[in-house]
């Protein structure tokens, strides 16, 4: 039977670029959002320009990680963000085409 309620979180594999070419593979944790949802939060983004820092957008879309050796919090990510410099736009790359994609596929399942 086809569902029409979606979970409210879903994971998807990121690649994490590193300074030594070996990019790592990251467990992300999305909320997921409805069409309308989706819409909203890129029209707010696109509208606000450079306003928002990194960490505060995806805040609004990660709700966790898997495999880390921190659990997943504000300071986690900033660390993340802090330690990896290509790793804000991974994560939020990511984020759309496992939307659309679908959670299954992402997640190496």
């Amino acid at each position: 039977m086809f569902v029409l309620k979606h979970d409210p979180v879903f994971t998807t594999d990121v690649k994490i670029p590193r300074a030594d070419g070996k990019d790592g593979n990251l467990k992300i944790k999305f909320k997921y959002k409805d069409r309308e949802e989706l819409r909203s939060f890129m029209e707010e983004l696109a509208a606000e320009g450079a306003k928002r820092s990194d960490l505060e957008v995806l805040l609004d879309i990660v709700v966790g990680w898997e495999e880390v050796d921190a659990p997943f919090t504000k300071e986690s990510l900033d660390a993340l963000l802090k330690t990896f410099h290509g790793s804000a736009k991974a994560v939020f790359d990511a984020y759309v085409p496992a939307l659309m994609d679908g959670q299954e596929k992402n997640s190496g399942k």
